[in-house]
């Protein structure tokens, strides 16, 4: 949501007091390392379908990439 309240599309588009909806659908694909979220984002002047898209990483993976770093 962080970054949806800072979208300058979204803001013209829902308005002002932006708030997510009550379903929030998510699908997980380990296999492909992503997981989407899908939602509406309600605001002063309408509501907008969202879909947000972010790399999904197992504790195993989180471990190598910090051993890494």
């Amino acid at each position: 949501m962080l970054h949806i309240k800072k979208d300058q599309r979204v803001i013209d588009f829902c308005g002002d007091n932006l708030k997510p909806g009550y379903w929030v659908s998510v699908n997980e694909s380990p296999s492909d390392n992503y997981i989407k979220f899908g939602f509406k984002v309600k605001g002063s002047s309408g509501d907008l379908g969202t879909s947000v898209i972010a790399d999904y990483l197992t504790h195993r993976e989180l471990t190598i990439l910090e051993t890494e770093r």
